[in-house]
C-alpha cells in the first residue's frame, strides 16, 4: 500500500485540475440559491443539506478532491491485503502434508480475472475438467488467499502472473467438478454428498452500524447463492441423464447464529454446529433403516417438518448458548 500511495503522490498527472475556479463559482451560486431562496420561508431538509455538503462544499474543495483521488485511484485493489506467502504464519502451515497418502481430496476455486474462467486448486491432480474451468495446481498459501479475496474487501492475488479473486462469486459449491472428478461408474462411484453451508440468509440481521452493514454485503449474497446452487444441483441429479442415485445429506444451518467477532460467539458457533451435525447424522442413520428404494435420496431437507424433535433439540441448544452469552 505504501508503494501505491507513493506512486500516486509522485505522479504529476494527479495534480491536474485540482484548482477549478469555475466549479467553485458555481458551487457558491448554488449555495446562495439554497440558503437564500427566492421563495420565502423555505427550509432545506436533510436531503438538501446532504446534497449541498457533497456537491457544493466537498466536491469543489481541492484538498478533498486530492484525498478522494488518492483513496480510489491509487493502485490498491482492496481494503486489506492478505497474501503474504513468506510470512511466518503462512510458512508454519504444512501444505505439503495435504499430499500425503490417505489424506482426503480437497479442492477450492478462484476466479481468473485475466482469462475469465474458474481456476481449481487441489491436493490431488484433477483430470476431468468442466468447460470454462481448469486445474491450476496444488493448494498453497497464495491459492487460499485467492479463493478468499472478496472484491473491494481484500486485494486481488497474483499467482504466476495471473490475477485472481474469490471464486465463490461465480460458483459457490463446485458440485459439477465434484461429480466429474469423483463419479466414474461402474467401478469408481460417488455414493454420498454431505452439504454443510457456512451461512444462511436467515442469519442476516437488520444492521445497526457500518460493521453490520458490511457483513450483510458479504453474507447475504453468499447465503442465497449457496442455497440456490444446492437446489440446482439436486434438480440436475434428479432429472438429468444418466441419473445419479447417490445420497445428499444437508446439515442445516441454524438461523439464530450471528456474526459477532468474539470468543464467546465462536464457542457458541462450535456448539450449535455440532448439534446441527448430530441431528443430520441421526437422520442419515434413520434413512439407512428404510427399505431399499431408487435414488437419488435427499436427507434432512426440511428438519423442521420431518424431524421436529431433533430440530427442537438444536433450537434448545441455541437457547442455552444465548443464556450463557447473556449471563
Amino acid at each position: 500500500m505504501s508503494r501505491a500511495l507513493t506512486s500516486f503522490v509522485m505522479d504529476p498527472k494527479n495534480y491536474l485540475h485540482l484548482w477549478d475556479p469555475s466549479t467553485m463559482v458555481n458551487a457558491f451560486r448554488d449555495s446562495m440559491s439554497l440558503w437564500f431562496p427566492q421563495q420565502k420561508f423555505t427550509i432545506p431538509d436533510d436531503g438538501d443539506i446532504n446534497r449541498w455538503i457533497l456537491n457544493q462544499v466537498l466536491a469543489p474543495n481541492p484538498f478533498v478532491r486530492y484525498l478522494t483521488s488518492m483513496m480510489y485511484l491509487s493502485h490498491v485493489t482492496g481494503l486489506s491485503k492478505i497474501n503474504y506467502p513468506n510470512s511466518q504464519f503462512m510458512k508454519s502451515i504444512k501444505f505439503e502434508a495435504l499430499k500425503e497418502p490417505g489424506k482426503p481430496v480437497i479442492f477450492h476455486n478462484a476466479w481468473n480475472l485475466d482469462d475469465h474462467k474458474l481456476a481449481l486448486f487441489s491436493n490431488r491432480p484433477m483430470i476431468q475438467q468442466a468447460d470454462k474451468k481448469e486445474y491450476k495446481g496444488p493448494i498453497s498459501a497464495s491459492s487460499l488467499c485467492a479463493c478468499s479475496a472478496l472484491p473491494f474487501i481484500e486485494e486481488t492475488v497474483e499467482i504466476d502472473e495471473v490475477t485472481y479473486c474469490e471464486g465463490a462469486l461465480v460458483d459457490t459449491v463446485n458440485f459439477e467438478s465434484l461429480l466429474l472428478e469423483h463419479h466414474n461408474p461402474p467401478d469408481d462411484t460417488l455414493d454420498e454428498v454431505w452439504v454443510s453451508r457456512i451461512v444462511d440468509s436467515k442469519q442476516v440481521r437488520k444492521p445497526k452500524d457500518l460493521h453490520d452493514a458490511l457483513a450483510n454485503l458479504c453474507q447475504l449474497f453468499a447465503a442465497t447463492v449457496g442455497e440456490d446452487d444446492v437446489r440446482i444441483f439436486k434438480y440436475h441429479v434428479q432429472y438429468d441423464e444418466p441419473k445419479w442415485e447417490g445420497i445428499i445429506v444437508e446439515i442445516q444451518v441454524p438461523g439464530h447464529i450471528n456474526f459477532k467477532w468474539n470468543h464467546s460467539n465462536l464457542y457458541n458457533g462450535r456448539v450449535l454446529g455440532r448439534a446441527a451435525a448430530e441431528q443430520a447424522i441421526k437422520r442419515y442413520h434413520a434413512h439407512a433403516d428404510l427399505d431399499p428404494h431408487e435414488g437419488p435420496h435427499f436427507i434432512n431437507e426440511h428438519p423442521e417438518k420431518n424431524d421436529k424433535e431433533g430440530w427442537q433439540k438444536v433450537k434448545d441448544t441455541y437457547r442455552r448458548c444465548q443464556e450463557r452469552a447473556d449471563a
